[in-house]
C-alpha cells in the first residue's frame, strides 16, 4: 500500500505515479489479508481504520504518523487473546490478602502509549492468601501476533471484577506481585457486563477482532463495522476504541448481546452514515435509524421502506445536517426526512444506466466538492469513465437556495478512473478532488 502526502502548492500530489514524488510504500501489517473491495476509512481519536480492502482491518496511528514512526504507525486491527491459563501461588511475606483469581491479556504498548489490548485469558484457580505476595506463572513469553509487546496481569478479589496489577514487556514466564489491596482497588477495571441477575460479571470477550466487512463508520464514541458473514449485522466497538468488538454475541439470542445490532427483517446492510445523533443503517430498499449510546440504550427503528442505498462509498455528508446517497432510482437526500434529488428526466437516465451497469453503480464512490458546491459520484468504470455531478446550491438555504433540485450533469472522461477522494493541501488546507486511474496515475 502507498501513502501520499499532499505537500504544499509548490510541491503538489498530482499527476504522479505512486513511487515517485511524495509517495511512500508500506507493507501491510503481518496477519492481514488483502482482497478486492475498495477501502473504507473511519477516523477517531488519532486512529484511522481502513476496512474493506483488508481483513482484519488495518489501523493507521495518526499520532505516530509516517514522519514519526513510518511502518510503526501501521497496525492489524485487534489484538489476539492469551490462550494460556495462568497459575497463581503464594509467595513470601507481603501485603496481599483475600480470595484471588488471576487473568492475563496481551497489549500493544509502544513509547509509553497503549494502542490496543486483547481479550482476557481463562481465569486461574482461586488462591486464598493472608499477608503474602503472589507468584503468577504460565505467562506466554512470545506471541504470534506482531502487535503484542506487553502482557498485563489482572487480579480479582473475593469475586469482584478484576483490576490491573501489572503491565510488563513480554519475556518473563512468571512474575511476583506484592501490591497493597488499597492500591489494587483503585486500579483499572477489566471489561465487565451486567449479568441476567443484575450483577457485574467479568467479560472475557470484550475485545474481539472486528468482523470481515466492507466499511467502517464512527458514531457515538465507537467504530461500527458491517459483517459479510452475517450481512444483517452491524458491529460496534467498545467506547473510545476503534478495533475491539465483543465477539461473545450469540447467534441464538441476537437481541441480547453487547457486540452488534441487526436489521429487524433480516435485510443485508449496504451502508451507514451519521447525521447528528443518528446513525442511518441502509439496505437496498430502505433504511433504519440507530440511536443511543450503548447496550441497553441502543434503539433500531425502520424509518423507510423506500429510500435505500446501493453503495456505502457514495454516502456523503453535505453541509452539517444532510446526507446524500445513491439509491436504486437516483441520488437521494436525508435531512430528517427523505427526498429524491433527481427530476424525472435525470431519474430516467439514472434508471437506464443503473440497469445496464448495476454492479458498477453498487461500487460507486461519492465526494463533496466544496469548491464547486457539488456532489460528485463516480459510477461506470471502463473508458469512458462516467460521473454524476449535482450542484447542491439550489437545495441549501444557507447557500441561497430555495429548496429546488440540484443542477445535474452526467460527465464522461476518456481515461478509466477507479477511485476518487478529497485531499487537503498542507500549506493552505484547500480541499481538492483527486482520481486514481488504471494507468497508475493519481490526478488532481
Amino acid at each position: 500500500m502507498w501513502i501520499g502526502v499532499a505537500g504544499t502548492l509548490s510541491n503538489p500530489l498530482r499527476d504522479r505515479i505512486p513511487g515517485t514524488g511524495n509517495w511512500t510504500a508500506y507493507a501491510k501489517p503481518a496477519g492481514v489479508t488483502q482482497w478486492t473491495p475498495r477501502p473504507s476509512f473511519a477516523t477517531y481519536r488519532n486512529k484511522t481504520v481502513i476496512a474493506g480492502t483488508f481483513h482484519p482491518p488495518v489501523i493507521y496511528l495518526d499520532d505516530i504518523g509516517t514522519a514519526g514512526g513510518g511502518a510503526a504507525a501501521w497496525r492489524k486491527a485487534g489484538v489476539e487473546a492469551v490462550s494460556n491459563t495462568p497459575t497463581v501461588s503464594a509467595g513470601g511475606t507481603g501485603v496481599m490478602t483475600g480470595e484471588l483469581i488471576v487473568f492475563l491479556l496481551f497489549a500493544d504498548y509502544v513509547g509509553g502509549v497503549l494502542y490496543g489490548r486483547g481479550n482476557l485469558s481463562p481465569p486461574s484457580a482461586t488462591l486464598s492468601v493472608t499477608n503474602r505476595s503472589i507468584v503468577v506463572g504460565n505467562i506466554p513469553t512470545t506471541s504470534a501476533d506482531a502487535r503484542v509487546t506487553h502482557f498485563e496481569v489482572y487480579i480479582g478479589v473475593g469475586g469482584d471484577i478484576p483490576r490491573m496489577a501489572l503491565r510488563q514487556a513480554l519475556g518473563s514466564s512468571s512474575v511476583t506481585i506484592n501490591m497493597s489491596m488499597t492500591t489494587l482497588a483503585a486500579s483499572e477495571l477489566a471489561p465487565f457486563v451486567v449479568g441476567p441477575d443484575g450483577a457485574l460479571q467479568v467479560d472475557l470477550y470484550a475485545r474481539g477482532i472486528p468482523p470481515n466487512g466492507t466499511f467502517a463508520v464512527p458514531f457515538h464514541y465507537r467504530i461500527w463495522y458491517n459483517d459479510l458473514d452475517h450481512p444483517n449485522r452491524i458491529w460496534y466497538t467498545l467506547p473510545f476504541e476503534v478495533d475491539a468488538v465483543n465477539n461473545a454475541a450469540s447467534d441464538d439470542d441476537p437481541e441480547n448481546n453487547t457486540g452488534y445490532l441487526t436489521t429487524k427483517d433480516g435485510e443485508a446492510v449496504t451502508g451507514a452514515g451519521r447525521i447528528g445523533d443518528t446513525l442511518l443503517m441502509f439496505y437496498y430498499g430502505g433504511c433504519y435509524a440507530i440511536t443511543g449510546f450503548g447496550p441497553g440504550d441502543f434503539a433500531v427503528d425502520k424509518i423507510s421502506s423506500r429510500f435505500g442505498c446501493i453503495s456505502h462509498h457514495g454516502i456523503v455528508a453535505i453541509g452539517d445536517e444532510t446526507l446524500w446517497f445513491p439509491s436504486t432510482d437516483g441520488v437521494c437526500m436525508f435531512n430528517g426526512g427523505f427526498q429524491n434529488l433527481m427530476a424525472n428526466t435525470q431519474r430516467d437516465a439514472w434508471l437506464a444506466d443503473y440497469a445496464a451497469n448495476q454492479a458498477k453503480y453498487e461500487n460507486s464512490i461519492g465526494v463533496d466538492n466544496k469548491r464547486t458546491n457539488s456532489y460528485e459520484l463516480l459510477t461506470t468504470y471502463g473508458a469512458p469513465t462516467r460521473y454524476w455531478e449535482g450542484g447542491y446550491e439550489p437545495t441549501m438555504p444557507g447557500l441561497g437556495g430555495q429548496g429546488g433540485y440540484p443542477d445535474w450533469s452526467h460527465k464522461k472522461r476518456a481515461r478509466q478512473d477507479n477511485c476518487m477522494a478529497v485531499l487537503f493541501d498542507l500549506g493552505h488546507q484547500l480541499g481538492k478532488i483527486y482520481t486514481g486511474s488504471v494507468d497508475g496515475f493519481v490526478r488532481e
